[in-house]
């Protein structure tokens, strides 16, 4: 079932992009730390993205141990590899459109709840987006109509069934992506690891494939991630098309990524090893982002919902332990989500944009 989500104007109540190090690693001493400090504050960002009233680092376990970054930078800051191309614009006796996402999948409900996410996307950007919280058919017809496609959850509730997906299906996204579709994808949504089985085999066509592990659960003794609802910082990451002037986001029981050649945006050093969170690809004239978790939908994550009911809002009072710390202010969502769409979208016709003070564009 489609469903066209159209909602009255929201003003996003986040404050400026915060330029800090930190989350799953340990940046001091490190050349992947030093390298992302500047992360928040390249080429076309401003001042106020170093606020001098931007909470203390985030410091945790993980990267710095390395020595030498796992992650590297796009050489090209608008992402390379691509085979070139514009997708038109659409018309038909309804008129014609330029940018429309398609969500495909249920939304997640172990958060509070997802609306901010498509709200901001509906009034503040140049995109609509239609959701599908049912099984779509993947055809040629029915994909042409979207710029994007964001897969979520490919389940019709909590432990199934999982969504079955055709050859003819993946073969029709394969064309779309190659003839220059954006594809974002996310994963983490219920406890079951049969969860990635659908969103596997729609990925097949590319390098990039989900684990069946659960990661990103516990919070390392030194953060206070009660502030953020439990939400695990994930950062550093890596300059380029995702990771630019992104410093953490959030995430909560997540799966990790096999990369295989795609790039990777960030990681976390664990004792079972390096996982990685976030990688992007080119594939044909098209552009694949694959994000660990759904906890960037959330709208907490957004709007930094104070985590008590009643009493001081432990946000705002200076005694408190989470002063200064919501989600709004310690992780960059909409930066992550602008920049997950321009990079997935760069093959259409009409670029995608966003009028948000929050975000720095490209």
């Amino acid at each position: 079932m489609r469903v066209r989500h159209s909602v009255a104007a929201y003003v996003l109540g986040i404050g400026a992009v915060l330029g800090m190090a930190a989350g799953c690693g340990t940046p001091s001493g490190s050349g992947f730390g030093s390298s992302l400090e500047g992360n928040g504050a390249a080429a076309g960002s401003s001042a106020s993205a170093s606020s001098a009233a931007a909470p203390p680092l985030l410091v945790s376990e993980g990267d710095a141990t390395l020595g030498a970054p796992l992650v590297t930078a796009d050489a090209s800051a608008a992402g390379s590899g691509g085979d070139g191309g514009t997708r038109p614009e659409r018309c038909n006796d309804a008129g014609c459109t330029c940018f429309n996402i398609a969500s495909i999948g249920h939304l997640g409900v172990y958060g509070d709840n997802t609306t901010e996410l498509i709200n901001w996307l509906n009034t503040e950007s140049s995109t609509a987006v239609d959701l599908y919280e049912t099984k779509p058919t993947l055809t040629a017809d029915f994909l042409n109509q979207y710029d994007v496609i964001l897969v979520q959850w490919l389940s019709d509730g909590n432990g199934g069934p999982y969504w079955q997906f055709s050859q003819s299906e993946v073969s029709a996204l394969s064309d779309w992506v190659h003839a220059g579709g954006g594809l974002i994808t996310l994963s983490g949504f219920e406890p079951n690891s049969g969860e990635v089985a659908p969103l596997n085999t729609l990925l097949s066509f590319t390098d990039l494939s989900y684990n069946k592990d659960d990661v990103l659960f516990t919070c390392p003794a030194s953060l206070m991630c009660s502030c953020w609802s439990n939400t695990v910082p994930v950062g550093p990451w890596a300059p380029g098309p995702i990771g630019n002037n992104i410093m953490q986001v959030g995430a909560y029981h997540g799966r990790s990524i096999n990369p295989g050649a795609a790039t990777i945006d960030a990681y976390g050093q664990t004792d079972a090893g390096n996982l990685i969170y976030a990688a992007h690809e080119a594939v044909g004239a098209g552009y694949i982002f694959a994000w660990c978790d759904e906890w960037v939908t959330y709208t907490s994550q957004w709007l930094g919902i104070p985590t008590t009911d009643g009493g001081a809002n432990p946000y705002t009072t200076p005694t408190n332990a989470c002063y200064m710390m919501s989600a709004a202010q310690v992780f960059q969502v909409p930066q992550f989500w602008y920049n997950a769409i321009t990079y997935a979208s760069q093959a259409t016709s009409c670029p995608f944009t966003i009028n948000n003070p929050t975000v720095i564009p490209r």
